[in-house]
């Protein structure tokens, strides 16, 4: 098969290219044969990326990136680096105007702050003289009410504090007194004053002085901050024409990076173009060499499909053999194993070696059955198949299955049980349908039948049915490793008295294991195991003639006297009247039963009533309720059923 790239489509309106190739295929006679398909591509609608992308509801992963992909990734890598740059490039002018403006706003506004500063000065100048002057005046004003009070102070006190009499002698004397004090405070308060308006003039020139000292240092700071920011301008600056030499150097690496992946693309147009000469050039003598090769494999194949076929049914019949070998060892593990067997028959591939009807180990499916002859002949003795314990055991369903008492009272449950049991047609029950021949012919409306169910169990402290054992009960040895059927038989308690007149001599039944068979392990552990047998014909295979090896149409299949698909089925067995003695007579050693586990998770006993008598409703309620009496039954039909086994038990390790 073969795809062939042919044209792009026009871009549709949600971002997808379809592709159109042809699939070219090769005809048995030898013509190619071509087909349109489209392929839809999805791409991006993104600004900024290249190319198609996985649609969204695809998740794998490419398993290695091919040369386009990694020259596209390229591509887009230097793209990348490009925009960076571009980006970079109009930040630093951005960043190299908002400093100028900066630095302009900030000269600005430093001429206003020194053209304030020098008219605060100036005012200060003023009312710092002006406030001194006044100062003056409060001064001497203040020392002139001053002098007028004590003057006068001084006057009242020339004045006599006695009349009449009495004289005041010292009037005058504490009046000048008074006058020369006061003048003399005066004059202290007067250098006083002149103290405090000469520090009140430094005071306001010292204030003057550090005005314009910050005036000075503002100045000195402004200038500065302008040769500082003017620095970082020019730094700015002095970047700007390396950041466009990378400029330059990105758009060449950009414009490379397109060159090569135009380059990739060509090149994959010539390996396209070439694969095209090529298959013109080859198509002949592939043709030719394909006409030979089937000449080949038509003569070839006729003889493989025979052997392959015949190995295939050489390979069932051993695969079937290890089966058995598997169900009768039970082993778990290690080389004897069954199931290592089986593993060893599916990888075989050859026959193997026979010497004349005997298989030898090697190789091959003659390997395995060679191992598995050996070895059960080993465990005959190992495990005790040649020296097999028999037992034989009667088992009372009424008593050990239903728990049913033998008192009188016990009689109508016991009736009950048995009516629960009927069924109106034992040909509808899939197990009979499947396991166990019809009576011919049966009737349209079908046969009634009592069935009854149950399951049966080696363990310790449990009777046969599964119950706690009590009194009475039976129970096979759970230490033994698998316990099998040898015969069996069925006996109906009291149907003696039904005989003659009231039910057939001969009843029958069938009892047929529909479950899975239960064993345990030849070792000390006693693993269960489970084993759902199915109980199939196998055809005996016939000897192959040269003639029929020589026929194109044979097949191994024509040899076999029947099919794989058909399973042996059980008939109905004859049943007999309990008269309490075991007689080999009594029981039938059906080919169907022998060798299957005793131990079974569903058993079915079937009853038909058509061995009963003809009128099978009669025979049913005979059989349960006893004869009619005076329009009455009189209630003495069976009082029970027994199984029996024969049985043989083997002990393992």
């Amino acid at each position: 098969m073969y795809f062939i790239f042919c044209h792009i489509c026009t871009l549709t309106l949600d971002w997808h290219k379809e592709f159109s190739f042809k699939e070219v295929t090769v005809n048995e006679d030898g013509t190619l044969e071509e087909e349109t398909k489209n392929i839809t591509y999805h791409f991006s609608n993104t600004a900024g990326q290249f190319g198609g992308i996985k649609p969204s509801d695809w998740t794998g992963e490419r398993k290695a990136p091919g040369e386009i992909q990694m020259a596209r990734a390229n591509l887009i890598q230097t793209y990348g680096r490009l925009k960076q740059g571009i980006k970079e490039y109009d930040n630093l002018i951005a960043n190299i105007k908002g400093l100028s403006k900066v630095i302009k706003a900030q000269y600005d506004g430093n001429i206003e702050d020194l053209d304030i500063q020098n008219a605060q000065i100036e005012e200060q100048i003023r009312l710092s003289d002006k406030i001194a002057a006044a100062n003056e005046v409060e001064l001497v004003a203040r020392r002139a009410a001053e002098t007028a009070l004590n003057v006068a102070n001084a006057v009242a006190e020339a004045f006599p504090e006695s009349l009449g009499f009495s004289c005041d002698c010292t009037s005058v004397g504490r009046a000048a007194a008074l006058s020369i004090g006061n003048l003399a405070h005066i004059g202290f308060s007067i250098g006083a004053d002149i103290a405090a308006a000469a520090k009140l003039r430094n005071e306001q020139a010292l204030d003057l002085s550090a005005a314009r000292t910050d005036l000075t240092l503002t100045t000195n700071a402004n200038n500065q901050a302008y040769l500082e920011a003017f620095t970082a301008l020019q730094e700015l600056i002095r970047e700007e024409v390396p950041m466009q030499m990378e400029l330059f150097s990105l758009q060449e690496n950009i414009n490379q990076a397109i060159g090569e992946y135009q380059a990739i693309l060509a090149e994959g147009a010539r390996v396209q173009d070439s694969y095209f000469v090529f298959r013109r050039q080859t198509a002949a003598n592939v043709q030719s060499r394909r006409y030979k090769d089937m000449a080949f494999r038509i003569f070839r194949n006729d003889a493989l499909q025979k052997y392959r076929a015949q190995y295939d049914l050489a390979a069932r019949y051993v695969y079937l053999a290890a089966k058995a070998y598997d169900y009768e060892t039970t082993l778990l593990s290690g080389t004897n194993a069954g199931q290592n067997f089986l593993t060893s028959i599916i990888k075989q591939r050859l026959i193997g070696t026979m010497n004349g009807n005997v298989p030898q180990q090697g190789a091959g499916l003659a390997d395995p059955m060679a191992k598995m002859v050996e070895n059960f002949g080993v465990f005959k003795t190992q495990f005790g198949f040649n020296n097999p314990i028999q037992e034989t055991e009667r088992f009372s369903l009424r008593f050990e299955l239903f728990r049913i008492g033998n008192e009188p009272e016990d009689d109508e449950k016991w009736r009950n049980t048995l009516r629960a049991h009927v069924v109106d047609n034992m040909l509808d029950i899939p197990e009979f349908k499947r396991y166990c021949k019809p009576p011919n012919p049966v009737l349209a409306t079908g046969e009634p039948a009592i069935v009854i169910p149950f399951s049966s169990t080696i363990t310790n402290g449990l009777n046969f049915f599964g119950h706690e054992a009590i009194g009475g009960d039976h129970a096979y040895n759970s230490s033994k490793f698998t316990t099998k059927v040898r015969s069996v038989g069925t006996w109906f308690g009291d149907y003696s008295t039904l005989q003659g007149d009231g039910l057939l001599e001969t009843p029958k039944f069938y009892l047929v294991p529909v479950g899975v068979d239960i064993q345990r392990s030849p070792s000390n552990s006693g693993t269960i195991r489970e084993f759902k047998i199915l109980d199939q014909v196998i055809p005996p295979p016939n000897a192959i003639s040269d003639t029929e090896l020589g026929e194109s149409d044979w097949l191994p299949s024509n040899n076999l006297a029947g099919t794989f698909a058909q399973n042996r089925r059980f008939s109905s067995n004859r049943a007999y009247h309990d008269s309490g003695d075991f007689s080999t007579n009594e029981v039938h050693r059906n080919s169907r039963l022998i060798g299957r586990s005793v131990w079974n998770t569903r058993w079915l006993l079937i009853i038909p009533a058509h061995s009963l008598l003809g009128d099978r409703e009669e025979g049913l309620n005979r059989f349960i309720d006893g004869l009619e009496v005076n329009g009455e039954r009189n209630g003495n039909g069976i009082s029970d059923i027994k199984l029996f086994f024969e049985t043989i038990s083997i002990d393992g390790f």
